[in-house]
């Protein structure tokens, strides 16, 4: 998406990026988007998933969803 599609979202507050981990405690849905490049032997890096997610345990609360892309 463009981000000149995007400049609306967030100028109405429908749209927030952020590494700020613990705006998370206050949201019903997680998108992840991380790099997941390719070690020298073609299987994928997860660290970046893996340190994602770890911080996102954190403020995991009961009903919660979340997406993984």
């Amino acid at each position: 998406m463009p981000s000149g599609d995007l400049a609306p979202l967030v100028e109405q507050g429908r749209f927030l990026a952020s590494s700020d981990f613990s705006l998370l405690a206050e949201l019903d849905t997680v998108d992840i988007c991380v790099p997941t490049p390719l070690h020298k032997t073609k299987d994928p890096d997860l660290s970046y998933i893996l340190s994602a997610v770890e911080e996102i345990q954190k403020y995991l609360h009961r009903g919660m969803l979340e997406h993984f892309h």
